[in-house]
């Protein structure tokens, strides 16, 4: 179960079985506007977060169709590699459009449908 705390200070802290967790925003608040980003205590850029908490694509039987299941930092020029678990029914798809443009309009949807 998801545990909300806020401290004397009015900091905000989000956990799940007592790790720092949160889906839906950043595991921490701060008074001062900063924010630090969490999942199963696992402490993240605000990118990386967001990219672990891409919208699993599913196929009408609800089996997953691909998911992120690691990201790797490139030290060399701070770009990222997502590595992608995808069902069989998903690399048919890969072979005609390629990850990269499934991923941008997968981006495309979510920042669409902030904008509401």
């Amino acid at each position: 179960m998801i545990k909300y705390e806020v401290d004397s200070y009015g900091n905000k802290f989000w956990y799940l079985d007592d790790k720092l967790h949160r889906v839906d925003g950043p595991a921490i608040e701060y008074t001062n506007g900063g924010k630090e980003w969490y999942l199963n205590g696992e402490e993240l850029t605000e990118e990386e977060h967001h990219i672990r908490t891409l919208p699993t694509v599913k196929t009408a039987s609800s089996k997953p169709m691909f998911e992120v299941s690691e990201i790797r930092e490139n030290s060399h020029d701070g770009s990222a590699t997502l590595v992608i678990d995808m069902s069989p029914e998903m690399s048919q798809i890969v072979l005609t459009k390629g990850v990269n443009a499934i991923l941008r309009d997968m981006l495309d949807e979510i920042e669409g449908g902030q904008d509401e």
